[in-house]
């Protein structure tokens, strides 16, 4: 069963208004930009879907598409890598192949681990005022979790750790039962300066602090991230970018949450 013809759809979805940057932070270009969906048919006319990256540029999608041509998706093998655009190709073979056996892609990833998987709400930058708003309008549909990216242009740590504290509160004014992850993106840097976070959040529902202190903080050791994990009782979480990424922060006991893939 060979992929026979590709159709590629550019698509922008309009926003509700807000959603993620209020006007006084404004949208970030990543948030404006167009995502590829594309429609992969194989010869047996099934057809199957897979997001290309925003970004990518169009010559790396023709030169993606042209080797993913002819290729047999019952007999290609994924573990060899080797496709441009790798997780696009990964994902509609996935598809194609559950179609063809008629089985969930669970099963062809070893099995079902749950049976549903919860989801956060995910939000920009925001007053403390509209982030309330947001975080009310995500309540009233089903969202259990409000996840904010936090620290734009606060200069100092004060400035930071008032922002991030600030937004907290105003959530919890008017949904005291919504727990809050701060995306922190590694810009309180230090650990004393999360742990005066930690202090500040005392009794508040927190579910995470993801990404709180620099990246490369202690030469890359992680030694400053389990020391973090070990002075604050609030889990901490980070992106990962692989394999050995994850088995050398979970060796270090570097981590509680692991974010993969971004």
């Amino acid at each position: 069963m060979k992929i026979a013809r590709i159709k590629l759809h550019m698509v922008n979805v309009p926003e509700r208004h807000w959603w993620w940057s209020d006007d006084a932070y404004g949208q970030p270009l990543h948030q404006r930009a167009e995502h590829g969906i594309a429609e992969v048919e194989t010869d047996e006319g099934l057809i199957g879907l897979t997001q290309i990256e925003r970004f990518t540029p169009m010559a790396t999608i023709e030169e993606a598409f042209s080797s993913w041509l002819g290729q047999d998706v019952l007999q290609v093998n994924l573990a060899r890598g080797g496709s441009a655009l790798v997780g696009s190709f990964e994902q509609v073979v996935l598809d194609l192949r559950g179609q063809a056996l008629g089985v969930p892609i669970w099963q062809l990833l070893g099995g079902k681990l749950r049976d549903w998987i919860p989801v956060t709400q995910c939000t920009g930058y925001k007053t403390p005022e509209h982030t309330a708003e947001d975080a009310q309008w995500g309540w009233e549909r089903g969202f259990r979790v409000y996840k904010m990216k936090c620290i734009h242009g606060e200069e100092n740590a004060e400035e930071r750790i008032r922002y991030i504290v600030d937004r907290v509160e105003a959530i919890h004014r008017v949904l005291p039962e919504m727990p809050v992850r701060p995306d922190i993106r590694w810009r309180l840097e230090e650990v004393w300066v999360v742990q005066e976070l930690v202090r500040r959040l005392e009794g508040h529902a927190i579910d995470c602090l993801e990404s709180p202190i620099a990246k490369g903080a202690a030469g890359g050791s992680f030694s400053e991230w389990r020391r973090l994990r070990h002075c604050i009782e609030l889990p901490v979480g980070d992106h990962v970018s692989g394999a050995e990424d994850l088995i050398r922060r979970f060796q270090a006991e570097a981590l509680d949450c692991a974010i993969a893939g971004g």
